[in-house]
């Protein structure tokens, strides 16, 4: 969310000017949690609303970003097929 786009635009700056909730993708892999819950806090202190997360590859670490993020992860779409 903090990797600059331009010398004075962040993809947070652009997310916000798009205007739409954010769903946030991550594996399902050793360091998940801790970069998901540092995703979902770095948009949430911008005041950009989060409509939830995809973990691709698993869901071993849902209950735990769940519930430290106050998050719905949401079902991966490539588990469905």
């Amino acid at each position: 969310m903090l990797v600059p786009l331009a010398p004075d635009l962040l993809q947070t700056d652009l997310i916000a000017a798009i205007g739409l909730p954010t769903v946030v993708v991550a594996r399902d892999e050793l360091g998940t949690i801790n970069h998901t819950l540092l995703t979902v806090d770095a948009l949430r202190s911008r005041d950009l609303p989060v409509a939830g997360v995809v973990l691709l590859g698993g869901d071993a670490n849902r209950e735990a970003i769940e519930t430290y993020g106050c998050v719905r992860v949401i079902e991966d779409p490539l588990e469905s097929t």
